[in-house]
This record gives structure tokens, C-alpha cells and sequence, in this order.
């Protein structure tokens, strides 16, 4: 059940139940001359979003058909990524006015320092996460507080790396080459990249990033060192280390592996360029690698990668 119409179904409930707990409602409802309010709509959106904070804000339109107002006391939300509390607030003396429809806004605020705890989970959880939407409704009848508890939840699943292993198709040097053009260097190609996830904790994200680089030459050729860069919607996040020397063999390949780690301090700040982005963050992941080709320094570009991701964090 969705988010808007499972909270429309609780907050209609919440009114019946409100409208026959009070003795004059009661009354009115036992003889027919109430009528049920109506759930025009709900909608979820984002307020503010800055790099401390981020708003939730969740507009409810109800009609109350009824001469008499029906009034709430309090509604209590908490919004729950993973089981991390990320945001919480309250929507305060609600009163559905008679006769009229009643806008009923619940404003919540996310901690954005909680951001990297969160993306710790969506990444060993393999990039999945569940959004809960827990709330309770409090009001009065007879002089008593009641409460009345609800629960909602969202999915959401990303594929960051998608299909981030990428090749190149090799052709190999014709057999009749004569010996002087063997002896000239040529150069190395990237044949296939493969990107994987690698160890995680709440302060790095680690991508392992498997380079096989293939040698057409007569001659060994060895490696040297990588400038390896991955942007979240502009924003650095990670740069490859210096790869340790690897000898690539004659009329051969070898597989350079790379370690390249996002630091977590940093999701703040992509946080806010993918709200205000309408939740799209275009990832890209590209780079050069060193080669030294004897005497030479070749700086290859490797394959470069981009995609978008897009979430739908409240639904609807």
C-alpha cells in the first residue's frame, strides 16, 4: 500500500474515531448527521535544504462536511532510513473547520549529518534502503489523551556502479610487420575496466576498480602511477592511489587493481546538489594511467564512465 493513500485511510480513521469518542459528536454520529470527512490529497515535498538540514514537508487537504469543527491535538513524525532517525518533528492544535476544506502541514527536518551513517547501510545493504514513516496522533476525549499510532514505508533501490565494466575490442598486429616497425613503440590499450564495491565504514567508501591493460609491443611495459577521479554531480568525491609497478608482458595482458575511496565527509554537500536537482545525481568516473614505454611516459586515458541516478525518496 502507498504511502499517500495507507496515511489517507489513518488520518480518516483518526477523525471518525475522534468524532465518536466526543459526547456531542457521538451523539450527532449515532443519528446520521455526521458525515465522514473526505481525504482530498496528500503530497510530500522538500523544503529547505541546506548543509545541516534538510526539510520534509507533508501537506494533508481534508474536508469536514460536518457544522461543527473536529479538532486534533498533536501529530508526532519520525522518518526512519535503515532504522537511522533521520528526521522528526510535530504538527501541532490541528482543527478541521466545519463546512471547509483544512490544509493539515507536517513539517520535519532531516539531520544531514546523519547522511553518511545512512549511505554506510545503503551500500552494505547493496544499495538498498527502506524509508519508514512512523507517526502517532494524539487527542483528547472525555478529558483523556488518546494516541493512536501509524506506520508507513518506501523502498529504495540504486545501482551506482550499473554496468560500470566497460571493454575495447584488441586487434592485433599483422605477422608480415617488418622488424624496424616492431621495435617502435605502440601504444597500450585499456581493454576492460571493471568497478565493485569494496570496504565500506561509516567515514570511507571504497571502489575496486580492476584495469586490464594489454601490450602490443615486443617489449615489457610497466606502470607507474594512476590519476583516477570520481564526480557526484560536479562535486570530487574520490581520487585513485598511486598504483604499485605492475610489468605487463610482451603481446600480453595484466590487471592493474585500484583503490579509490569516497570520503563520507563529503556526502553533505552531494546531498544537497541531489535534492535540489529534483533527486538526480549524474556520477562519473574517469582518469588517466602512467605507463612507462622504456624510455617513455605514456599518460593513457582510461574508459570513461557516466550515468544518472535518480531516487524517489518520499514517493508519491
Amino acid at each position: 500500500m502507498g504511502v499517500k493513500k495507507a496515511f489517507g485511510i489513518i488520518l480518516i480513521l483518526l477523525i471518525i474515531g475522534i468524532a465518536a469518542g466526543g459526547f456531542y459528536l457521538y451523539n450527532a454520529y449515532k443519528s446520521g448527521k455526521l458525515a465522514p470527512p473526505e481525504l482530498r490529497s496528500v503530497s510530500h515535498e522538500w523544503g529547505q535544504v541546506t548543509l545541516h538540514s534538510t526539510e520534509i514537508r507533508t501537506t494533508a487537504e481534508i474536508y469536514n462536511p460536518n457544522p461543527v469543527s473536529i479538532p486534533i491535538k498533536r501529530i508526532h513524525l519520525t522518518v526512519l532510513m535503515n532504522g537511522i532517525k533521520m528526521a522528526e518533528g510535530e504538527a501541532k492544535d490541528i482543527k478541521l473547520e466545519a463546512n471547509k476544506v483544512s490544509k493539515v502541514t507536517f513539517i520535519t527536518k532531516m539531520d544531514n549529518n546523519k547522511i553518511p551513517d545512512w549511505w554506510f547501510t545503503h551500500i552494505k545493504n547493496g544499495e538498498h534502503s527502506e524509508v519508514n514513516i512512523q507517526g502517532t496522533a494524539y487527542f483528547e476525549l472525555l478529558g483523556q489523551e488518546i494516541s493512536f499510532p501509524f506506520e508507513t514505508s518506501q523502498e529504495i533501490n540504486t545501482n551506482l556502479l550499473g554496468s560500470a565494466s566497460m571493454k575495447n575490442t584488441i586487434q592485433e598486429s599483422k605477422e608480415d610487420e617488418g622488424f624496424i616497425e616492431k621495435l617502435k613503440p605502440k601504444t597500450p590499450v585499456i581493454e576492460k575496466i571493471e568497478h565493485s564495491w569494496g570496504e565500506v565504514t561509516p567515514a570511507e567508501t571504497e571502489i575496486i576498480s580492476k584495469i586490464t591493460i594489454y601490450n602490443p609491443n615486443i617489449f615489457p611495459i610497466y606502470t607507474s602511477g594512476i590519476d583516477y577521479k570520481i564526480y557526484m554531480n560536479g562535486i570530487e568525491m574520490a581520487r585513485g592511489q598511486t598504483v604499485k609497478r605492475v610489468e605487463i608482458p610482451t603481446k600480453s595482458r595484466s590487471a592493474v587493481v585500484v583503490s579509490t575511496k569516497i570520503d563520507n565527509s563529503k556526502l553533505a554537500e552531494w546531498w544537497v546538489t541531489h535534492i535540489t536537482n529534483g533527486e538526480k545525481t549524474d556520477l562519473v568516473i574517469n582518469g588517466d594511467i602512467i605507463l612507462d614505454v622504456k624510455v617513455t611516459k605514456i599518460r593513457l586515458p582510461l574508459i570513461s564512465y557516466s550515468k544518472t541516478i535518480s531516487t524517489n525518496i518520499l514517493g508519491g
